[in-house]
């Protein structure tokens, strides 16, 4: 049962790193840096805030299109993981539902 938490959590680490990392390092990149001079320093924290948020509101979306973009290349490759991901998350849903843990 550890096993397989360990091996579920490596992957969703994995695939969140994936969808995330480009994102997260852009983010952290407008608070490391500095601004263009011709921004006023009261609005810099106010500006990185919200170019934040409009990274991560544009994630879904543009996760979506990149799918959509290679689904022609491989399609019965993405339907089979498209499958086992939806799968994998019903079974989940359903378990944790019925009240099972990971023993």
């Amino acid at each position: 049962a550890y096993v397989n938490a360990a091996v579920l959590a490596f992957v969703a680490i994995g695939v969140g790193y994936e969808l995330l990392h480009v994102d997260v390092e852009a983010i952290l990149a407008l608070f490391k840096y500095t601004l263009p001079e011709d921004r006023p320093m009261e609005d810099a924290l106010a500006y990185r805030l919200a170019t934040s948020v409009d990274l991560l509101a544009k994630l879904p979306g543009d996760s979506i299109r990149g799918y959509e973009a290679l689904v022609p290349t491989n399609p019965v490759f993405y339907k089979a993981c498209t499958s086992g991901v939806a799968y994998t998350l019903g079974d989940f849903v359903s378990q944790v539902y019925q009240g099972r843990t990971l023993k």
